[in-house]
């Protein structure tokens, strides 16, 4: 059964909540400690989500930036994890997925990694694509980071293939270097040899009746080819930071988001989010068939940049643009309700 959705917006200092409303729940309300939290931690130009299921088990996908040239992230990944370690019973970092081999996505995995005291399990399993680094000749230290690590930490995820978190949380592969499940079997997708972005591996997270797209960097012919065979999602994590390459109209129609996330950073050169993508996104009907997405923006684009739009934006998370305040954004559930937060902006 598809949620039913309305919202009631919620202010304090510096934090909106949107209250979104769906299918009965049970008599008695599950309690705070079993609920679902997927944090948008604020890296600038960069991915960086962590999943903690009611259980305490948690996932991390993508690890934030290294690239050369970025703003620096208003969160400190490893900072960010050992505050929610300590304030969650039972907390415990057992998977990470790096979804491909950019910088921006894996650049501070090493710093997570090699945390002391340790963030990890000592089992923790490190997912990867099938193949190599494919877009240079020359790797990132990142990538070169990945190889080092032990085989008994790392594992290659592909298409179908199920990560559980325990208490009905999984996260299930839906494509992964270049290819795609259709249902019944693996598909390739013929990409460039240097399609670096379309090799990304993308998950869809589920929890009861919620579940949550992340696709990493995945471009337009993977997510045409994938469009079929999805199921619709409440929450969108855009691919690609907003690229125009990106958030094509078939996918975005099946996955029928009632929210879009979008993590891109302010001092970006390549025109995230794009207006045509954001544009796409809010055409989209949602389940209802009345309502459109909300387009939650982390950052500020580009100041001048005339490829994007701030205006098109639902919300802008950071609240003081290239200041200290990071713009985290988080979405808890409890597989029925779901709560979206983010601070409020408050600077152009």
């Amino acid at each position: 059964m598809r949620r039913r959705f309305g919202s009631v917006r919620i202010a304090a200092l510096f934090a909106i909540a949107v209250l979104v409303g769906g299918c009965t729940p049970p008599a008695d309300p599950p309690a705070a400690e079993v609920r679902l939290s997927v944090s948008f931690l604020d890296v600038e130009q960069g991915n960086c989500i962590l999943i903690i299921a009611p259980s305490g088990t948690a996932a991390l996908v993508d690890a934030g930036t290294g690239q050369d040239g970025d703003a620096a992230s208003d969160t400190d990944a490893v900072e960010f994890i050992r505050a929610l370690a300590s304030a969650t019973v039972g907390f415990r970092l057992e998977y990470v997925v790096a979804t491909h081999y950019d910088a921006d996505h894996i650049g501070k995995l090493d710093d997570v990694l090699q945390a002391a005291p340790s963030l990890v399990a000592d089992d923790y399993q490190l997912y990867t694509r099938l193949g190599g680094w494919v877009k240079t000749a020359t790797p990132c230290e990142a990538y070169g980071y990945i190889e080092s690590i032990s085989a008994d930490h790392r594992a290659a995820i592909a298409p179908s293939d199920v990560i559980d978190l325990g208490g009905g949380v999984t996260l299930t592969c839906y494509a992964a270097g270049g290819s795609y499940w259709d249902g019944t079997g693996s598909q390739t997708v013929a990409l460039a040899p240097t399609d670096e972005n379309g090799r990304s591996i993308a998950l869809i997270l589920a929890y009861r009746d919620v579940k949550m797209w992340f696709g990493g960097d995945l471009g337009e012919a993977v997510e045409e080819a994938l469009a079929p065979h999805l199921p619709d999602v409440d929450v969108y994590a855009v691919d690609h930071h907003g690229s125009n390459g990106s958030s094509a109209p078939n996918f975005l129609q099946a996955l029928k988001p009632e929210y879009a996330i979008c993590q891109s950073g302010q001092t970006n050169g390549h025109g995230h989010p794009n207006e045509e993508a954001v544009s796409r996104i809010l055409s989209v009907v949602t389940t209802d068939g009345v309502s459109h997405p909300q387009f939650i923006q982390q950052n500020h684009a580009k100041p001048g940049d005339v490829r994007s739009d701030d205006s098109l934006a639902s919300a802008i998370a950071d609240p003081d643009g290239s200041g200290p305040l990071p713009g985290t954004i988080t979405v808890t559930t409890d597989g029925f309700d779901m709560v979206v937060a983010w601070p409020e902006s408050v600077g152009p």
